[in-house]
């Protein structure tokens, strides 16, 4: 297997887990409780965009010929 393509598997993984982590972020007690009190948490979305986008790069870098 080519070196690129390990690579590309190996963003795809990290891009997948930090979509989980995003939206388990997203869910949990404490960002309910800053959006109680008023304040903005947007650690979740902002790590599930990034999970997004790592995941598509990885993606298409693996299945690249």
């Amino acid at each position: 297997m080519k070196t690129s393509k390990v690579i590309g598997l190996i963003v795809l993984f990290v891009g997948i887990g930090l979509i989980i982590y995003g939206v388990n972020h997203m869910n949990s007690t404490e960002s309910e409780i800053k959006d109680f009190f008023g304040k903005e948490d947007t650690t979740g979305m902002f790590t599930a965009l990034l999970g997004a986008a790592l995941a598509i790069g990885g993606g298409v870098i693996a299945i690249r010929k």
